[in-house]
């Protein structure tokens, strides 16, 4: 399913902490990863579109960039 909810995984606890809203279009099948301490967001789409934007998600910050 689609989401726009951005989540925060630590593996020292196991869990799961929702940070807030991803302020990109809704989307499926997109493509998480982490470089360092940032996220990213990539590719995905929709019914009717597909994406080729690039979300980086700082958690220090706990804002989305789009670059």
């Amino acid at each position: 399913a689609s989401s726009t909810t951005v989540w925060e995984y630590e593996p020292t606890a196991d869990t799961w902490t929702e940070r807030g809203t991803f302020e990109g279009p809704n989307r499926l099948y997109s493509i998480g990863f982490s470089l360092g301490t940032k996220g990213y967001v990539t590719t995905g789409g929709s019914a009717s579109s597909s994406f080729d934007d690039l979300w980086e998600f700082d958690p220090t910050a706990a804002q989305d960039l789009e670059n």
